[in-house]
């Protein structure tokens, strides 16, 4: 979405919370978030591969603020990393500089493999938990333009490892690698522990037309929930119908989706 003069990235919606300063980027819209249990609900307004993106005639300031825990921001410019940021309740400001040509042949850069399919733009990535953009500085800004970004973009869908719980960086997720690879933008739909393959999210996925490929992580989350195989299959394949049908140039994945609901249902009987 733009805001103001900037991109936000797999952002959705922004939310006025009470009692905190600035709006929650949010990954899914309000009306998609309501249809969730109670701990979905929470886990997809934490930050996974979100980003601030802009480009800039000189400088630029964000401040952001994390509620619920740390989060941690990488900045890159272009295919280049810069700095890395921890964002706390106490609101940070982010800012960003004019750099000095041929900065990329000196070190530390002229060491870092770059991420090509990114112009001359600005990139603020963020995980964590609960991050508000505080203030952005629109002046000499301007959102990204078409060839600056990835043409193609990867969605996916999943649990806490979808998200990146455990990795040490926003960038190192299988989800952001992936699409670093595949020389794609990432759509990060991670949700830690609460991953139950609900209508809401199967159907704002199947209804959302700016993502390429898709991967659905189905689901180790329901095994302790009390749900029974019989459940944890039907689940799975009305997900996966729900979002081929509605992408039919993605009708294989009905066939995929099917085999592993029907090979997984015996190995969950034993366990539930």
């Amino acid at each position: 979405m733009i805001y103001g003069q900037a991109e936000l990235h797999n952002v959705e919606e922004l939310v006025s919370v009470a009692g905190r300063p600035g709006l929650l980027m949010q990954r899914v819209p309000e009306t998609v978030r309501s249809g969730l249990l109670e701990k979905g609900r929470e886990q997809i307004r934490r930050a996974a591969a979100i980003e601030v993106r802009f480009a800039s005639a000189g400088g630029a300031s964000i401040t952001l603020a994390s509620y619920g825990g740390a989060s941690k921001a990488q900045v890159f410019y272009g295919g280049y990393w810069m700095e890395d940021y921890v964002i706390g309740e106490t609101p940070l400001s982010i800012r960003t500089g004019e750099l000095e040509p041929m900065f990329q042949f000196r070190s530390p850069w002229r060491e870092q493999i770059p991420r090509q399919s990114f112009g001359a733009i600005w990139r603020i990535v963020i995980q964590g938990y609960e991050v508000h953009l505080v203030d952005l500085a629109q002046e000499q800004l301007r959102p990204p333009l078409q060839h600056e970004v990835p043409a193609l973009r990867y969605l996916a869908y999943g649990t806490s490892i979808t998200f990146g719980l455990s990795a040490s960086s926003p960038e190192l997720s299988y989800v952001s690698q992936t699409a670093w690879r595949l020389g794609m933008d990432a759509v990060n739909l991670g949700m830690p522990g609460t991953a139950y393959c609900e209508q809401a999210i199967a159907d704002h996925i199947a209804a959302r037309s700016d993502w390429d490929i898709a991967s659905l992580c189905l689901s180790v989350n329901m095994l302790n929930q009390g749900i029974s195989a019989e459940e944890f299959s039907g689940r799975v394949k009305a997900m996966i119908h729900t979002i081929a049908s509605a992408h039919p140039a993605n009708s294989g994945m009905i066939q995929i989706g099917e085999r592993l609901a029907g090979f997984m249902r015996p190995l969950l009987a034993d366990r539930l």
